[in-house]
């Protein structure tokens, strides 16, 4: 995500606080915006992801290859597709070892900006993130602005080195 500054990246982790306080099965996902952000060069990432599902018609294409990754700080993990301007969001689960808790998918528009999310405390079933490589199987995501799209995630990225 090498397009977000510090001050960028705490107005949009600020927006998602606020968006998850309103939404009950979202309760106790929150954010730190006043992390201190320390951006590190972008890692050469590999893989590719495909989307399905109402929301894939909305996107400018079906395929996600990244071409840039970074890990950020408490073990996150994000991707970019700078050309299409989507942005994949990850955090694994600390307490079940190669699962996902919590996956974003951002659509940067013009006007505005589209998010897919979903979070399962016990880990995101489809989802998995072992040896280096996140797998998506499946998985379904919701829309959280006004659409009310899915999006169903499918193919593997490898993981951003620090």
């Amino acid at each position: 995500m090498p397009a977000l500054s510090a001050g960028d990246l705490s107005a949009w982790l600020g927006a998602v606080n606020s968006y998850c306080s309103q939404r009950p099965e979202l309760n106790g996902v929150s954010f730190d915006p006043s992390l201190n952000w320390n951006a590190t060069r972008a890692s050469t990432v590999d893989g590719g992801v495909t989307f399905s599902g109402t929301g894939a018609q909305t996107l400018p294409s079906v395929s996600f290859a990244p071409t840039s990754g970074q890990e950020m700080p408490d073990e996150r993990f994000a991707w970019a597709d700078e050309q299409q301007k989507v942005e994949i969001l990850i955090t694994p689960a600390e307490e079940h070892p190669g699962r996902v808790e919590t996956v974003y998918i951002v659509w940067s528009r013009p006007t505005s900006s589209v998010i897919w999310a979903r979070y399962e405390e016990d880990g995101i079933t489809g989802v998995s993130c072992k040896n280096g490589i996140t797998t998506f199987t499946n998985a379904v995501y919701a829309e959280l602005t006004s659409g009310g799209t899915t999006l169903t995630l499918n193919g593997e990225l490898t993981n951003p080195e620090p």
